[in-house]
């Protein structure tokens, strides 16, 4: 339907920009700093949910994200390294923050869709994105097209790519399905407990 349209395309557009923000920004840094940097995302998703359902974080929230932060430094070991700012960290910086919108936009706006469905929807668009850009970067002279038919690993490829999209709709839907029973049961104790309170003895009260 259309709803699954206007809101996959343009995360969809997110996540593909946070991909190639990505995978262009790592050939000019180190794997170290772009482990740190990609955790941007749990630093800016509390203040995109704030924009985007119009309800504050708590303050503990605030804290986690820092220290998400700050321990993804300490496990880089950007102490001991040294940090400098260049095109790589920024495009890498700038990919953590593009999979923070997406995350944010998933949580927000994808409530009332089916999980499998959408998230179909958004790597069909993410591929078919991806693939033109390709096409665009290839034709333009930016980055030729190099094609690989090594069997071992195009299969092992492919077996990391089902792996990855399989579990990832199935923790999806999973996130869905209890959040669901879980709002329901709520509303169920909610509803049962206002019928006791409304059934009591006035005289009891």
């Amino acid at each position: 339907t259309r709803e699954y349209f206007r809101v996959a395309l343009p995360l969809g557009f997110f996540y593909t920009a946070a991909h190639l923000s990505q995978k262009i920004g790592l050939q000019y840094t180190t794997p170290t700093v772009f482990s740190f940097l990609e955790n941007l995302s749990c630093l800016v998703v509390p203040f995109l949910m704030w924009l985007f359902v119009k309800k504050r974080p708590a303050a503990l929230q605030f804290l986690g994200s820092i220290v998400c932060l700050c321990s993804a430094a300490a496990l880089s070991g950007l102490g001991t390294g040294g940090f400098s700012l260049g095109a790589g960290e920024i495009l890498c910086a700038l990919a953590g923050i593009l999979y923070g919108v997406n995350i944010a936009g998933t949580g927000a706006f994808t409530k009332k869709l089916d999980a499998a469905l959408y998230i179909m929807v958004l790597l069909g668009f993410e591929g078919l994105l991806s693939l033109a850009l390709s096409l665009a970067f290839h034709f333009a002279g930016v980055e030729a097209i190099a094609f690989s038919f090594d069997p071992p690993l195009l299969f092992v490829r492919l077996a990391l790519r089902v792996f990855q999209q399989v579990f990832g709709i199935f923790f999806r839907a999973a996130d869905f399905l209890f959040g669901d029973v879980l709002a329901v049961c709520a509303a169920n104790n909610k509803a049962d407990d206002s019928t006791r309170k409304s059934d009591q003895n006035p005289y009891d009260r």
